[in-house]
């Protein structure tokens, strides 16, 4: 403003002067006729300084009101505070356009943060900080100003959500899965979407974890499930991880169902969990992993040897009845895990004592015979069912397994004899 005064003030000066000049009859009482020709050039060498300091302050002024040597506004600015812009669209001041202000509140104040497509298509993706009835939500954008396609990404809190608006739905409101724009009447309904990835990396994270949610949920509580894949021990280039699956029971998050335990190489069941097949129920059977004992049928494989036919008496020999059986690769590795024995009839006076023997490894694979009492048909309900050595159970592809009687009743020998072995995978 002052070097604006100073402008004024030297022009002011110049008139006044070339007037009294030109003039100037009340002051000095001569016409330009009467001016001698050295007051006029006294005069014309004084307008010429005050020309030189003219165009000196307007070249100092120039310089001054480049941008590049404005003072830097290093604050946010004020809502009042005011920004030079020219319309292009009013001409009142010069052909170009009039200058004219705008406001900072003014620049600020957007209908919604969007980016608009620059191709053929009308839509728009929107960002949002709030599905609803809140400052900067969703919902307040207009149907009138929405397009059939348009998107919007909403991020509160630290979950991000992915909508599409769609022009003709008319779903009820049920955020977040659809939520209706404050001013609808009859349609238009943004939908929330699925996201479609050949990859998804996760930001690093002491708990890294997948959330599933589920909206036909009642109430609040819609975490229905999670997946975690976790750091589990080893050093730096050689970690190991766990891998957990969460579900919700009876209401209760984070409810543990199944894990990969890396240091035993295997999945493993929490208490009181069980798998199925139909009828077949694999249980953990109070382990904490799926072990062979834990699954049941499905890790088992049963051996039925006829030794004597039903019209045969049993005897006292090695390879009793001549039958020996070939253990086949499918139990490769595998252990003896049961024993059973059945006559077709009873034999009177003592016992039928019934071995298992392993021809290839040369060892007894029982370590207590099993026996059938005097008048009993079955080692079910016998006192002495036989005890397997736990230390020669194990059996390879192509072992050769007979079976042996130690001892038959003295009265009438029993008849017939089916010997019955179950093979567990350890």
């Amino acid at each position: 403003m002052k070097r604006f005064r100073d402008y004024l003030l030297v022009a002011f000066s110049a008139m006044f002067l070339f007037a009294g000049c030109v003039t100037a009859p009340s002051q000095t009482g001569k016409s330009m006729d009467d001016v001698t020709p050295e007051e006029y050039a006294s005069r014309e060498k004084q307008l010429n300084i005050i020309k030189e300091d003219i165009l000196k302050m307007a070249e100092s002024a120039g310089a001054a009101a480049k941008i590049t040597e404005l003072t830097e506004l290093t604050a946010a600015p004020d809502d009042d505070d005011i920004v030079p812009i020219v319309d292009v669209s009013d001409t009142t001041m010069a052909a170009t356009g009039t200058t004219k202000k705008l406001e900072i509140d003014t620049l600020m104040d957007r209908p919604a943060k969007k980016l608009e497509n620059e191709a053929s298509s009308p839509n728009v993706l929107y960002f949002k900080t709030a599905l609803t009835s809140a400052a900067d939500a969703m919902d307040d954008l207009s149907v009138s100003d929405l397009n059939d396609g348009d998107g919007c990404i909403v991020v509160t809190g630290n979950v991000v959500y992915m909508y599409q608006f769609d022009s003709d739905a008319t779903d009820t409101e049920d955020s977040p899965a659809h939520i209706r724009p404050d001013d609808y009447s009859s349609q238009g309904v943004w939908d929330l979407v699925e996201v479609y990835a050949s990859g998804m990396n996760l930001v690093a994270g002491d708990d890294p974890y997948v959330l599933f949610r589920d909206t036909s949920a009642p109430g609040d509580d819609k975490d229905m499930g999670k997946i975690k894949i976790v750091y589990a021990d080893g050093g730096d280039g050689s970690e190991n991880a766990d891998i957990l699956f969460y579900i919700t029971q009876g209401g209760a998050e984070d409810t543990l169902v199944l894990q990969f335990d890396e240091s035993d190489n295997r999945w493993e069941l929490p208490s009181g969990v069980k798998f199925s097949t139909g009828s077949v129920q694999w249980t953990n059977s109070g382990d904490d992993y799926i072990s062979g004992d834990a699954l049941g049928d499905h890790a088992k494989e049963v051996i039925g040897i006829l030794v004597y036919d039903d019209g045969t008496d049993t005897a006292v020999e090695d390879g009793a009845g001549g039958v020996f059986f070939r253990i086949p690769e499918k139990i490769d590795g595998w252990n003896l895990t049961g024993i059973a024995a059945q006559v077709q009839t009873a034999g009177t006076t003592g016992n039928l004592d019934i071995m298992i023997y392993n021809v290839t490894d040369s060892q007894d694979m029982l370590s207590t015979a099993m026996r059938i009492e005097t008048g009993e048909t079955d080692t079910d309900t016998s006192a002495q069912q036989g005890t397997i050595n736990t230390s020669y159970d194990d059996v390879a592809e192509a072992d050769s397994i007979r079976i042996d009687i130690d001892a038959i009743q003295t009265g009438t020998a029993a008849k017939g004899l089916w010997v019955e072995l179950t093979f567990t995978e350890p």
